[in-house]
């Protein structure tokens, strides 16, 4: 699937079979449910997962302790965003499409 297959799905009514809850999550997102992105976000335990919960609840407003987790010899994740630097939909939705 590529970003203009993920956008012509936002027409369906459920994500596509075969996201990761991660990728579901910014499905929902972009659908304006945040209530459902976050469900779908934290059942994802991986790195992505991690990644998409941070993300929404920065966009709630939560500018606390969100940050994704690193495991030893991974890079860093990305953590909170350093003043000025926003973390957004389309800088998260690509690498989940690789996944």
């Amino acid at each position: 699937m590529n970003s203009d297959d993920f956008r012509q799905s936002l027409a369906a009514t459920e994500p596509p079979a075969g996201f990761t809850h991660a990728l579901a999550g910014l499905w929902w997102d972009a659908k304006g449910d945040w209530k459902r992105a976050h469900e779908s976000a934290q059942q994802d335990e991986g790195k992505e997962g991690s990644w998409v919960h941070a993300y929404l609840r920065r966009k709630e407003g939560d500018q606390g302790q969100h940050s994704v987790p690193v495991q030893p010899g991974e890079a860093p994740g990305i953590g909170t965003p350093p003043r000025g630097v926003t973390v957004t939909f389309d800088s998260l939705y690509r690498p989940c499409l690789a996944v």
